[in-house]
């Protein structure tokens, strides 16, 4: 019979010609659906950096946020570096029906859901400095409603990327190339309404501590004069005061 550490070592040679795992060959075949549905496992080989067991930490998953396609699936910087490494700059996205490409400047150690909400939070404000019109320029509560609609599809068109976000740049481009006299006057008659409300905020402000300081100015001598009546009766009843202490009216 063969020694114990030779049944090893056969056991180990076996199991390396048995080729890459299902999982080691994802990137090769294009299909790694079945990690697609756990965000915190790479969808290339699995792991997740938050078990315990994983001597990983969550910032090595890496999203892949390209604009071109909305993609979101993440990777771990080992996978990435293969699949650089395998097949030049950038790599298709393994995922089964997932058209995104992955590059290393698409990458992002945040969740989908945080980069959108930034995209979300960065095109709002560029949608609203050229939709900037106030509620009262429009004749009807529908009319408003649909500009308000307008600005909404746009601001999501400029998150997702891909053709529609190309196409709601543009217009929004043009809208603000025909009306940027009226864009600007709007901007700036808002930034000086925002200007006088923070004056007054500060003036209301600056009346508030003054009334306070006033106020704790006012207890602080009250309470003194109440200390000086007290030692007064003090030293009266001790004899130390022939003046007796008048009581306050």
């Amino acid at each position: 019979a063969p020694a114990p550490g030779r049944r090893r070592r056969t056991r180990r040679a076996r199991r390396g010609r048995r080729g890459p795992t299902a999982r080691t060959a994802a990137m090769a075949t294009g299909n790694a659906s079945d990690s697609d549905d756990e965000p915190d496992r790479c969808v290339v080989c699995g792991v997740d950096p938050t078990r315990k067991s994983s001597n990983l930490t969550k910032r090595t998953l890496l999203t892949n946020v390209t604009k071109e396609h909305r993609c979101g699936h993440r990777f771990c910087q080992a996978c990435v570096g293969r699949g650089v490494e395998a097949k030049g700059a950038q790599f298709a996205c393994p995922v089964e029906g997932c058209e995104a490409t992955v590059r290393r400047a698409t990458l992002d150690p945040r969740p989908l859901d945080e980069v959108e909400v930034s995209r979300d939070a960065a095109a709002r404000r560029r949608v609203m400095a050229v939709y900037n019109r106030d509620p009262s320029s429009f004749d009807t509560r529908r009319a408003y409603d649909d500009y308000l609609e307008a600005v909404e599809t746009t601001v999501h068109a400029l998150t997702s990327g891909g053709a529609t976000a190309d196409a709601a740049e543009r217009e929004l481009k043009d809208i603000a190339s025909k009306n940027a006299e009226s864009v600007a006057a709007r901007t700036a008659a808002r930034l000086e309404a925002d200007r006088r409300a923070l004056d007054a905020a500060d003036d209301d402000r600056r009346r508030r501590e003054f009334a306070t300081s006033k106020l704790r100015d006012a207890r602080r001598r009250e309470k003194a004069s109440e200390a000086r009546h007290r030692d007064h009766a003090n030293a009266y009843a001790l004899g130390d005061r022939a003046d007796a202490p008048v009581e306050a009216p």
